[in-house]
């Protein structure tokens, strides 16, 4: 038995090589972090001259939680700048109120458990709160809804793929194959 703890990127990659090591894989696992490292950093690249969107991911609705983890890592290797989450700091509630006051560019709704579908179902709950159609990302047409049951609240190999997710909501980017409609929707999209 293996007990694996992961809080960051780093935490991640250290977990992947543990894993490797337990299984007698250890030149696997290293190749596995390797390239997904590198992968990571050219989406980075791709977007590095682009002006960094602000952006509030939440992870839970009611409560509130913002994303927290290794979740702003991976915002800020897309090319955004993540507001109520710290990295390396656990996801926390938070106030509706704190979501209005940062009033972001974007704003992506990924369930902790929930997949696309149902993420998608929480958008009635959330257009009743106050403030709601005043927020930027709102008036914008940038509220996405994603699955964050497989991308966004699982600490493994799948950051890769939520790197590539959130750039393509940020920054419409992406690195040849999208992942529109596959793990994320706008709110246009929803009803």
């Amino acid at each position: 038995m293996l007990a694996l703890s992961a809080g960051t990127v780093a935490g991640i990659y250290d977990g992947i090589r543990a894993i490797g090591q337990a299984i007698n894989r250890d030149r696997a696992a290293a190749e596995l972090s390797a390239n997904m490292q590198q992968r990571i950093a050219a989406v980075t690249a791709a977007v590095s001259n682009r002006p960094a969107p602000t952006l509030v991911m939440l992870e839970w609705t009611d409560p509130m939680f913002a994303m927290g983890n290794w979740g702003p890592e991976l915002v800020e290797a897309a090319g955004g700048n993540l507001l109520l989450g710290e990295k390396g700091e656990m996801s926390r509630a938070i106030e509706w109120k704190a979501v209005r006051e940062a009033d972001p560019d974007y704003l992506i709704i990924a369930p902790c458990g929930f997949g696309l579908e149902r993420s998608m179902a929480e958008s009635a709950t959330l257009q009743t709160l106050p403030g709601w159609s005043e927020l930027r990302a709102v008036a914008s047409g940038n509220v996405a809804y994603a699955d964050g049951n497989k991308f966004f609240n699982r600490s493994g190999v799948t950051i890769v793929e939520t790197v590539e997710i959130i750039v393509e909501i940020l920054h419409r980017w992406n690195s040849g194959a999208s992942w529109r409609d596959r793990a994320w929707r706008p709110a246009a999209a929803v009803g």
